[in-house]
């Protein structure tokens, strides 16, 4: 089950605040998750997905710095 990051988080929180549409944010435990990690493919931690209507349009593994997460969301803002 996928878990919504935590309002204090301050990090997450303020993500959200600077994406100009609706967005959540939540986390997955892949150890226990592994029918969720398999469907996605997940062959590495971190891994960012990126999900617009539903469908999954980014993917992104490892150490992901802010601007390479921005990169990845003004490539799918429409």
């Amino acid at each position: 089950m996928v878990r919504a990051v935590p309002a204090d988080d301050a990090d997450h929180r303020s993500a959200c605040r600077r994406v100009p549409w609706q967005s959540q944010i939540g986390k997955l435990n892949v150890d226990d998750n592994g029918q969720t990690a398999m469907r996605y493919q997940v062959r590495g931690i971190p891994t960012l997905l990126l999900f617009k209507g539903g469908q999954l349009v980014a993917t992104k593994v490892g150490a992901t710095g802010k601007s390479d997460v921005q990169k990845m969301l003004d490539e799918h803002v429409a």
